[in-house]
């Protein structure tokens, strides 16, 4: 291959895009600027000496004049299809520049560093602000910072979109309702296949024809239900040119209109048999769309698909609609400021050309969800905008049917919002929303909460294919990726280790048995303390001779565990992750912890490297049986046998409270051994049981029953982060329940004192039981030797047993880990009925006349 020599510019472009490449990949705080510092003390490189942002800063002004010269020519000629209208703010007089001048560059550092102190104090706030609020200080900080020009503000934003901390800071910015995603909503529509029994409490199953299920509430009193539905084929086709919210565009004749006639007949077929199932239930039709709220977008094919489908729905109802249809912003595609209309081929092409990328690395930085358009806006900005708008809609009208009329970019950003991964992984899932997918997209708000996403109406047979070919592809990818995971990494030498999540007894046991399979393999052991917190701080170090025997009794872990490292959660973490490990040459990580640990190893294994993880909790919430639960259980157990005795002494209630992270498993578990009076877990209200009912009844009426007996002790077990309505502390459990009983108990004439007991950490510094001592060194031992033997295809798998005596081990992909089933059958025989049946909850006695649960899992 003969030498390629470059010129000065060629060179300092060349530079300017390796960095921003390899700082948008990678985002790893020094990999970018060690590639430019080598690559830059090259022969030929001498005349390439000016700073990387300001060639970048230089690029961008030059693509962005070429846009308004070209707007400038557009709105003198008035020639531009369909309207001019939208070109009248670039160039009226509102106090909105567009400059790109060469005065423009000197100005950006100034502005990129009053940005990066906006956003901080965004993110400094106590609560978020809502997204218009956000729209005004942002106003403001382009009138004073930037004089008005949207082109300055633009180049400044996008020079710190590549820099981690800028990326950061915008992540953290305290914006509207999508700031943070809830932890868990409710579903709606389900496949058949997948139904459970817990899901068919307190709701109104309607069976549809498409083999799936629909799930509403008994009634909609403080609840609205979303239907969203999108435009069809327009005359502006979005696949070729940058439309956005300024483009004033129409539905194609007759293609588009034939579309949405048919959209309005599936939906009204829907409906119609919905309403059918509702009326027999509650003899409400409250599905009904007649005279129920309609909002559309500023562009005329959303009014126009609204017309047409509310035609369909009226002649098949045999009704006049007479609501008037409202206007939202949040319904509003992304507003693509001076590149509205032009080619996406054209934008492309320009970009390729002034910053002399190949064209996959232009698509790069066009994609990336903070690319801010002159303006306009950036894709998370109008998600954001999105989310404040469907909460607004839907907290507007409690009780009713509202339908919302969108674009494909809106529902682009109602599906990243529902999906329940962090906003930049559902991103990448969803960026490539086309035409040719959902057209209805049906919701539940209630409690502040939408539920999960549902594709209502409108999968075609082509479009049913295109996502079961793009399901195809995921799974192809991701075996593609296992095959590169087992070529490069055929030849093991160095595997690391850490301890995540909460400390569990056992964690050391695993950790002697992992140093010495490695060094009797001839592989190198290497930890890092704190858990992925050690991994981004470079804090690891590797082991050369056998661990201490003295570490399988030992609690805790020697290497220490981080449970709530706050920034695993920002985009791009990951990979500054990945750049050390392979920085300390090693080939394989195995992270020991509990569901948030299995999360975390996702993350990376999706970023391309090779992680295997092991169950390490004493919340026993994974599909095998966790490290650390027998022996934290059995802690537990003498603990509560000591409060037995004063309770039985003193006639006093007590009211124990223990670890499961939101699950019951650990309570049950817990409660099955000891036999308290009740058991008070999250699950239950998956079956549709009010707590608060479940405490002023059953909870009240046992403890009487236990009370006016002899020689009894008065046990409650409580699973932490139970919420009820006497909680003190937010964050539920026992906290103000105490109280609450001694009230109530008092009232029924016993003057009887109740204490609140929080176990907490004593359960995690519980000593290791033999079972634990075992199954940590298996543990240990099996991961290291699957990951030297055959790394490819254990790499993105949990691996376990389900019982530790068990010799049979499975594993569960990262993306398909199904959730531990609930002992239903333990549970009814604690919180047995009493002689009284009105006591009882009726949800729960219904639930288990039905159907008794199936025993899927042994604690």
């Amino acid at each position: 291959m003969e030498d390629m020599v470059l010129t000065g510019r060629q060179a300092g472009v060349l530079q300017n895009v390796i960095l921003f490449e390899v700082s948008l990949i990678e985002y790893g705080e020094g990999a970018g600027f060690s590639v430019i510092a080598d690559f830059s003390r090259s022969p030929g490189l001498a005349d390439s000496r000016r700073p990387l942002s300001s060639r970048r800063r230089c690029c961008l002004l030059q693509y962005f004049e070429y846009f308004l010269e070209k707007k400038k020519q557009e709105y003198a000629r008035r020639s531009f299809t369909p309207y001019a209208h939208y070109l009248q703010p670039f160039f009226s007089a509102d106090g909105r520049e567009f400059s790109a001048g060469p005065e423009v560059a000197r100005q950006v550092p100034g502005v990129l560093k009053g940005l990066q102190d906006f956003l901080a104090k965004l993110g400094e706030l106590s609560q978020p602000i809502a997204f218009q609020e956000y729209q005004n200080r942002k106003n403001q900080f382009i009138r004073k910072s930037c004089g008005g020009n949207e082109i300055l503000y633009a180049v400044a934003w996008n020079e710190g979109v590549p820099n981690p901390a800028f990326r950061q800071r915008v992540f953290q910015a305290k914006i509207g309702r999508g700031y943070l995603k809830p932890r868990n909503r409710p579903r709606v529509l389900i496949d058949r296949m997948n139904i459970s029994a817990s899901l068919l409490e307190k709701k109104i199953v309607i069976d549809l024809p498409n083999d799936k299920l629909l799930f509403l509430p008994e009634n909609l009193e403080g609840k609205a239900i979303l239907s969203v539905v999108r435009h069809g084929a327009s005359r502006g086709n979005s696949g070729d040119l940058k439309i956005g919210s300024l483009y004033r565009n129409y539905l194609l004749r007759p293609q588009g209109f034939e579309r949405a006639k048919r959209i309005g007949e599936e939906f009204a077929r829907m409906i119609r048999h919905a309403n059918l199932a509702v009326e027999l239930k509650t003899s409400v039709k409250y599905l009904e769309t007649r005279n129920q709220p309609v909002y559309v977008s500023r562009s005329p094919n959303t009014r126009q698909l609204a017309g047409i489908i509310r035609s369909v729905l009226q002649s098949q109802g045999g009704y006049r609609d007479r609501e008037a249809m409202h206007y939202h912003d949040s319904l509003d595609s992304q507003n693509f400021g001076l590149l509205t209309g032009e080619s996406k081929e054209e934008e492309l092409r320009q970009l390729c050309r002034v910053m002399n990328v190949p064209e996959p690395e232009a698509k790069k930085i066009l994609k990336d969800p903070l690319y801010c358009y002159p303006g306009g806006e950036t894709f998370y900005e109008n998600y954001l905008s999105t989310i404040q708008g469907i909460h607004e809609i839907a907290e507007k009208h409690p009780g009713s049917h509202v339908s919302l009329f969108t674009h494909s970019s809106m529902m682009r950003a109602l599906m990243i919002y529902l999906d329940m991964r962090p906003f930049a992984e559902a991103y990448n899932e969803y960026m490539s929303y086309q035409e040719g997918q959902d057209n209805v997209i049906l919701l539940v708000y209630e409690e502040g909460t939408f539920s999960s996403y549902s594709c209502a109406v409108g999968l075609s047979r082509e479009e049913l294919t295109a996502r079961e070919q793009k399901e195809k592809e995921r799974k192809i990818q991701e075996d593609h990726l296992r095959s590169i995971i087992e070529i490069s990494r055929s030849e093991v030498n160095r595997i690391a280790l850490i301890t995540s999540g909460g400390d569990a007894p056992g964690m050391n046991a695993v950790l002697k048995s992992f140093i010495d399979k490695c060094l009797s393999l001839g592989v190198t052991p290497y930890v890092f303390r704190k858990g992925i917190e050690g991994v981004l701080k470079n804090d690891g170090q590797e082991y050369t001779e056998e661990a201490k025997r003295r570490l399988m009794g030992t609690p805790g872990s020697v290497i220490q565990c981080n449970k709530r490292f706050k920034n695993i959660e920002q985009e791009g973490v990951e990979f500054k992750a990945i750049a050390n490990l392979r920085k300390n040459k090693c080939d394989a990580l195995i992270v020991l912890g509990g569901d948030g640990s299995v999360r975390l190893s996702d993350k990376l294994f999706q970023a391309g490297y090779p992680v295997v993880a092991l169950p390490g909790t004493i919340d026993n919430d994974l599909p095998v049986y966790c490290l650390g639960f027998d022996s934290a259980l059995n802690a537990t157990i003498e603990l509560i046998q000591m409060l037995e005795w004063t309770s039985r002494s003193m006639e006093r209630v007590h009211l124990a409270e223990v670890y499961g992270a939101g699950s019951g498993h650990f309570a049950l578990s817990l409660a099955h051994a000891v036999n308290p009076q009740a058991v008070l877990v999250n699950e239950m209200k998956d079956i549709g049981i009010d707590i608060d009912e479940f405490i002023d009844t059953y909870l009240v009426d046992k403890l009487t029953l236990s009370l006016n007996s002899k020689d009894k002790s008065h046990i409650v077990i409580v699973s932490e982060m139970i919420k009820h309505g006497y909680m003190i502390d937010p964050k539920g459990g026992v906290s103000g329940l105490s109280k609450a009983l001694e009230v109530k108990l008092r009232k029924k004439g016993l003057e009887v004192e109740a204490r609140e007991s929080v176990f907490a950490h004593l359960q995690r510094g519980a000593p290791v039981g033999r079972l634990d001592r075992e199954y940590g060194q298996d543990l240990g031992r099996e991961a290291v030797l699957r990951i030297k033997t055959d790394l490819g295809k254990f790499a993105g798998k949990l691996l376990g047993k389900e019982y530790p005596s068990s010799d049979l081990w499975v594993t569960f992909s990262f993306n398909n880990l199904p959730k531990r089933q609930f002992r239903w059958d333990i549970y009814k025989e604690i919180n047995k009925p009493l002689i009284r049946p009105r006591t009882w909850p009726n949800r729960l006695q219904q639930f288990f006349n039905r159907k008794e649960s199936s025993r899927n899992f042994e604690d």
